[in-house]
């Protein structure tokens, strides 16, 4: 069940279910709603190479109970998680859009050939429209599990220009990798975990180097 401006919404198993771009429209006393699957055989893939169920991927979506209209993150998106915390939902910008549905089809052949990719998998993808509110969303899977504890929480992109809080850090808040480096934080990984990480870097920056979304 979700929330678009007040306005309750309850997925169904047809709309998840698809092997072609589809839109489904419901009208009712308070207005009409529009549910659009977007690259359908691209997801169904991805969820079953990442083991995750119909059953199992439909229950925890329509679990999930939140409001696409609460506000947005820093970088314009807004991040929300199902009840049970399997997966994020991050909504999709309309200049984003056009990108992702140009690449999709090279992002599902790349991450099916590197399973191991640090890149988001992307196992669902949708656009929902209510009264004209229009809303797009992927869902990934969270790679934090029900219940694990998180004893800090950096967000390191391997540059110091703009990269620290630049205050007393409150509570849970996201540092950075100058503060990462103020707090001499190390990673401690055994050589062989170390060299398979920095190959799968190297990879997933090629690929998005090749689809113009960074510099190598």
């Amino acid at each position: 069940e979700y929330r678009v401006g007040g306005r309750h919404i309850v997925f169904e198993d047809e709309m998840f279910y698809t092997h072609e771009n589809t839109t489904l429209e419901s009208n009712g006393s308070d207005g009409t709603i529009k549910f659009t699957t977007w690259f359908p055989d691209v997801t169904l893939r991805l969820r079953k190479l990442y083991g995750v169920s119909k059953s199992s991927f439909l229950a925890s979506v329509s679990q999930f109970q939140g409001d696409f209209a609460a506000g947005e993150g820093k970088g314009g998106s807004l991040f929300l998680t199902t009840s049970d915390k399997k997966y994020i939902l991050k909504t999709v910008k309309k200049n984003e859009r056009a990108n992702l549905h140009s690449m999709m089809q090279d992002y599902a052949r790349y991450v099916i050939a590197h399973p191991a990719t640090l890149l988001p998998w992307f196992l669902g993808y949708y656009t929902l429209n209510v009264n004209e509110r229009e809303v797009t969303v992927v869902i990934m899977p969270n790679l934090l599990p029900p219940g694990f504890k998180v004893h800090g929480r950096y967000d390191l992109k391997g540059s110091l220009i703009n990269r620290a809080v630049g205050k007393a850090p409150e509570a849970g808040e996201t540092l950075k990798d100058v503060d990462w480096l103020n707090r001499k934080r190390t990673a401690n990984l055994s050589r062989v975990d170390e060299l398979a990480i920095v190959q799968q870097l190297r990879l997933d920056a090629a690929f998005l180097a090749q689809h113009n979304l960074m510099d190598q």
